[in-house]
């Protein structure tokens, strides 16, 4: 069995992180927690769970990412957000997805927590975006072999976005496995601002983002519940 490193980017996120560092370590995953400069007891939150390395970092969410890969030692890295829970089995899911030496890295499906109509038209959309694309989201639980990882030199500096940057060059490296099970996010950036409006926000910054033009200049319309 490979061995896997989690990072986790966090910014004021006490509440997730005691949810869900727990089951991290109990599947017996190195956990890197990275904060960006929480104000709400998030490094308290991540300190009180055995076994939880806490790093205090510096945001934006890609460099908070690349301090908590520097501190991981796993032969796989994956990088998740605090509102995200992963399937059941996902260091075992990871294992069986990078068996083929020629499979880079990956990402599972998404999955929302709230049981609505909305929510499940935006987990199917997402999905199949990724399927057609090749390109999943940071929510989405993306894992890279480590030496790839250092070779590529990680994410880079990037405000936002940085997922789908990385995900392209990773993509020149190897095969990007999508996994059917699913990674179930929280669904609280869309309720802060509407489905759709949401939704087309996200589409708009990465058709720009696709289109090679700076989306820097959407600064403005980054999502009101990033956090890390």
């Amino acid at each position: 069995m490979i061995s896997l490193s989690v990072v986790v980017p966090v910014l004021d996120e006490a509440r997730e992180l005691s949810a869900l560092l727990p089951d991290l370590v109990a599947a017996g995953a190195q956990v890197v927690v990275v904060d960006g400069g929480s104000r709400d007891g998030s490094v308290a939150a991540a300190r009180a769970v055995a076994g939880v390395e806490v790093v205090e970092g510096r945001p934006p969410r890609s460099r908070q990412m690349n301090q908590g890969a520097a501190r991981a030692h796993g032969d796989v890295l994956m990088f998740l957000h605090a509102d995200a829970r992963p399937p059941a089995d996902f260091p075992g899911l990871i294992h069986e997805a990078l068996a083929r030496g020629h499979v880079a890295g990956g990402a599972f499906a998404l999955a929302l927590d709230e049981d609505c109509l909305p929510a499940r038209l935006v987990a199917a959309g997402a999905n199949l975006r990724t399927r057609l694309t090749g390109h999943p989201y940071g929510d989405q639980g993306i894992f890279v072999r480590r030496h790839l990882f250092t070779a590529m030199g990680g994410y880079a500096d990037l405000p936002f976005l940085e997922d789908l940057e990385f995900v392209m060059r990773l993509r020149k490296k190897g095969l990007v496995r999508l996994l059917p099970q699913a990674v179930r996010v929280s669904a609280r950036r869309w309720r802060a601002q509407g489905y759709l409006r949401t939704t087309w926000r996200n589409a708009v910054l990465a058709t720009w983002f696709y289109l090679g033009l700076d989306a820097s200049r959407f600064s403005h319309w980054r999502d009101p519940c990033h956090r890390g």
